[in-house]
């Protein structure tokens, strides 16, 4: 099939958009904590989510180096031993900050 690209598509309206929900429910210590069960997929997303943007820092890229040296090791495992760790069960770790908040996102195989 040959797309017309001069002609454009026909014009659609929406008629529903259904958004799955998210569950909340407050930890003993009043964190706020959200599940959302989006099907049968063999993968969970663990995220925490921090008001930890550039908005909150005092002087510029404090936000983004802080966030950065999450990655380079702790006291005791380099960056490459942690890496190595979360490789071995098939699972990816990120960090990212923007302008309200930093996150940390763990995707992981559910059976580990």
């Amino acid at each position: 099939m040959n797309l017309d690209r001069k002609q454009a598509p026909a014009f659609k309206t929406i008629d529903k958009i259904d958004i799955t929900k998210a569950k909340q429910d407050v930890l003993d210590n009043g964190i706020k904590v959200y599940t959302l069960n989006s099907g049968s997929q063999e993968l969970t997303k663990i995220e925490l989510v921090f008001k930890a943007g550039m908005y909150y820092q005092k002087q510029p890229l404090v936000a983004s180096a802080a966030n950065n040296l999450l990655e380079t090791g702790t006291k005791n495992y380099t960056a490459n031993q942690i890496s190595d760790n979360i490789d071995f069960f098939g699972s990816f770790f990120e960090c990212a900050v923007d302008q309200d908040y930093a996150t940390l996102a763990l995707f992981s195989l559910n059976k580990y």
